[in-house]
């Protein structure tokens, strides 16, 4: 039973430190995008992997048939159910600061990504949750969340903050340098390639007149 509870302990505080993700609070976002990414960092996440977004879009179909079957052929109407997700929205929102990181949520490896690539929108928790990003991949190098992670971090090439890009570009050096697994009987899975962003970061001129004033 040993061995058994303490991975059951390490899925359960991997699980907490994931809903924690979703909390209004900045620095109760950051500490826990630390601890993600330093989890991750250390090995593969104590989670299930979960269905990423191209998987959900592929079968995001089946509810709605599956809807329209049982409602002899038609749509289901949309009133209740936007009225059902104002009355969830509202209950979540209240409940957020009597119950920081409780979540309905399964936690995923998947969900964790989205949500650490969620953050990225949020200027006080952005950096932060690029690092973790670059650690949950350096930690599992070979998993499938990894394209949805590396398109995040090079998602943030728009943003024009000298600091933030030195982030993303210690992120990308340490999954990157990741040092290898062991080798296993099974190989790793393979995933498609990503296109990197076309767009420069920022311009030539604003680039260098940014160094020159912090220089």
């Amino acid at each position: 039973d040993g061995p058994a509870a303490l991975e059951a302990a390490r899925t359960a505080a991997a699980a907490k430190l994931g809903a924690l993700l979703k909390h209004r609070t900045p620095h109760v976002t950051v500490a826990a995008a630390a601890a993600v990414g330093a989890v991750g960092a250390a090995g593969p996440l104590p989670l299930p992997v979960g269905v990423g977004a191209a998987e959900a879009e592929e079968g995001g179909d089946a509810p709605d048939a599956a809807a329209k079957e049982g409602n002899g052929g038609q749509a289901a109407p949309k009133e209740g159910t936007e009225a059902t997700s104002t009355a969830t929205a509202a209950t979540t929102e209240g409940d957020n600061d009597e119950a920081a990181g409780r979540s309905e949520e399964e936690m995923t490896k998947h969900s964790v990504v989205a949500h650490l690539a969620s953050l990225l929108r949020r200027e006080k928790v952005r950096t932060t949750a690029v690092r973790a990003l670059g650690q949950l991949v350096a930690g599992d190098p070979h998993a499938p969340f990894r394209n949805a992670a590396l398109l995040a971090i090079l998602g943030m090439h728009t943003v024009k903050d000298v600091e933030l890009q030195l982030v993303v570009g210690d992120a990308l050096a340490t999954l990157a340098m990741s040092p290898p697994r062991q080798a296993s009987s099974a190989p790793p899975p393979a995933l498609p390639r990503i296109k990197p962003p076309e767009a420069p970061a920022v311009t030539g001129t604003g680039a260098d007149a940014t160094l020159a004033e912090r220089t």
